[in-house]
């Protein structure tokens, strides 16, 4: 596919420094309830005494293993509940009210959560097999995989599975062939499209 960037042993070590900021307390909200998220999806432990930013329970609550779930359309906030962890159900109660998806280009869908200054988040469905245009970041980008899967030169990701990138990541992610992909996405600027229909699209992704 020709993506450029950081190898993934460099990819791992960016998870390593996000998973040290979550223990450290130091990472603003959204990103802290992807973390939070992944933790719970694989059944690990939050670090002690931590709690997310607006929430009282979330440092002190365990769930089991999330199981992988059958592809299915996700129209509603309901459906959307049967993917998402503890966490982010709790997160995006507090800042989604009806989910309104708009279509980037055919196949990939975006309903944002939330804005500000620092970041914004949101939730991208992308039908079976279908590649994201290439891209590159304006800032950090954290992914967490709640249906699905795909695939970019950092390896596959699966149910559960955190990607992070960067401005020096230029990727084009594929969904997997076998469910419509599901994710959870927070960043900290928008991204910079780098295809041949970079220019051309690129307007949708700032809407």
């Amino acid at each position: 596919m020709g993506d450029g960037g950081p190898s993934e042993a460099a990819r791992s070590r960016s998870i390593e420094m996000l998973l040290a900021a979550y223990a450290a307390g130091t990472l603003s909200e959204p990103f802290a309830v992807l973390v939070a998220s992944h933790l719970q999806m694989t059944a690990e432990s939050p670090p002690p005494g931590f709690n997310i930013p607006g929430s009282n329970t979330l440092g002190s609550v365990s769930i089991a293993r999330h199981e992988r779930r059958p592809s299915r359309s996700v129209p509603t906030i309901d459906q959307l509940n049967v993917f998402m962890p503890l966490a982010l159900r709790s997160y995006v109660g507090r800042h989604l009210g009806v989910p309104e998806w708009r279509t980037l280009v055919p196949g990939l869908e975006e309903c944002r959560v939330f804005r500000d200054a620092r970041s914004e988040a949101s939730f991208l469905r992308c039908r079976p097999g279908k590649a994201i245009p290439a891209h590159t970041h304006g800032g950090l980008e954290a992914v967490l995989v709640l249906q699905g899967g795909f695939r970019d030169q950092g390896g596959h990701h699966g149910v559960g599975d955190i990607a992070v990138a960067d401005g020096t990541v230029n990727h084009r992610p594929v969904a997997d062939a076998a469910a419509e992909c599901i994710i959870f996405v927070v960043q900290e600027a928008p991204v910079r499209l780098t295809g041949p229909l970079g220019r051309v699209v690129q307007r949708f992704f700032r809407g």
